[in-house]
C-alpha cells in the first residue's frame, strides 16, 4: 500500500514552503531522503518550494531554552539548512493556526540549528502614508551574527557571517549591478556553500536586496541574509542601533531592528495551501 505525505504551502515574501508535520506524523522523517526532497521541492514536477520544514517536537524541554517545539530545514537540493528565517516565520504561522500558539502569551520559543530562538506576534504599523498600514507581523529574535571565518578569493578577503547559516554581504555598487556573475564565482568561498548578499542602500532607513541561497540559488527574500545585511550596515555606520531598517526583497518587504544584544526579523508569513502527496 502506498503511502501519502501530507504537507502544508507557505510562503514568508515569497520565499514558499512545504511543511511537515512530524508532530502528528513522525513516520514521514525517515522517508525525507534527498532525492525525495529534491522531488518535492521541483515546481514542474512536484509540488514547488524553496525548501521543507519540519516541525518536531523539542527533544529537551531545559530551563534555558523553554523550546516546546524544533524546527528541521532542507534546502531544494536536499541538503540540511541550520537555520532560515523566513522559514521559521511560516513554521510558526502554522503553530499559531493548527496548535494556538500564542492563544495565551504573544511569544514562544522555537528550537533551530541556530539554538532556542523567541518569536512574537504584534502588528506593525507602517506609518501612515501606506493603505492597510497595519499588518499581523510575526517576529523572531536572532543573536548578533559572529565571524565564522575569512576568506582570501582572487586577491579579494571576504569575512563570512554566521547567523546559524553562512553570509556574505557587500554593499559595492558594482558588485550590486555584477551580481549575477559573481554569485557564480562566489557561492563556494568555503566547503559547504555560502549564502550572498548584494545589497543598495536607498535611505538611512532603507535598502535593496538580492540574496544567493546555497543550496537554492536566487530567492524572492531570506530572513537572516536581511539580518546579516542590515547588521553589516550597522557595522559600517549606514544604519542606527534601535532604528527599524525596512529591507526590500523581491518578495516583499522584511523590517529589521538592531538592539544592543540581538536583532530582531518581521514579516509576513501565509498559508497558501494544503494537500497530500504519494511517498
Amino acid at each position: 500500500m502506498q503511502s501519502t505525505l501530507e504537507f502544508t504551502k507557505l510562503e514568508g515574501c515569497g520565499n514558499h514552503f512545504i511543511l511537515i508535520d512530524a508532530c502528528r506524523s513522525p513516520y514521514v522523517i525517515n522517508h525525507l531522503q534527498p532525492e525525495l526532497i529534491t522531488q518535492l521541492c521541483r515546481s514542474n514536477f512536484g509540488i514547488g518550494a524553496d525548501g521543507i520544514l519540519v516541525l518536531k517536537q523539542a527533544q529537551t524541554h531545559s530551563k534555558s531554552s523553554q523550546a516546546n517545539f524544533e524546527m528541521l530545514v532542507y534546502n531544494a537540493d536536499g541538503s540540511i539548512a541550520q537555520m532560515c528565517g523566513n522559514g521559521l516565520r511560516c513554521l510558526v504561522r502554522y503553530l499559531q493556526s493548527d496548535y494556538g500558539l500564542f492563544d495565551t502569551q504573544n511569544h514562544a520559543y522555537i528550537h533551530t540549528g541556530a539554538g532556542p530562538l523567541r518569536v512574537e506576534l504584534m502588528s506593525y504599523n507602517f506609518g501612515e502614508d501606506r493603505m492597510n498600514s497595519i499588518q499581523q507581523f510575526i517576529g523572531v529574535e536572532m543573536n548578533w551574527p559572529s565571524i565564522q571565518e575569512c576568506v582570501r578569493f582572487e586577491d579579494l578577503d571576504f569575512e563570512i557571517l554566521n547567523l546559524g547559516n553562512p553570509h556574505y554581504v557587500t554593499y559595492n555598487f558594482d558588485n550590486f549591478s555584477s551580481r549575477a556573475k559573481l554569485a557564480e564565482k562566489w557561492s563556494n568561498l568555503i566547503s559547504d556553500g555560502v549564502n550572498l548578499s548584494f545589497a543598495q542602500q536607498i535611505s538611512p532607513k532603507a535598502l535593496n536586496l538580492h540574496v544567493h541561497e546555497r543550496g537554492c540559488g536566487w530567492t524572492l527574500a531570506c530572513g537572516t541574509g536581511a539580518c546579516a545585511t542590515v547588521y553589516t550596515g550597522y557595522k559600517m555606520g549606514l544604519f542606527e542601533l534601535g532604528q527599524p531598517i525596512e529591507v526590500n526583497l523581491p518578495g516583499g518587504q522584511l523590517i529589521i531592528e538592531i538592539q544592543k544584544n540581538c536583532l530582531w526579523m518581521w514579516g509576513p508569513a501565509n498559508e497558501i495551501f494544503r494537500g497530500q502527496a504519494k511517498l
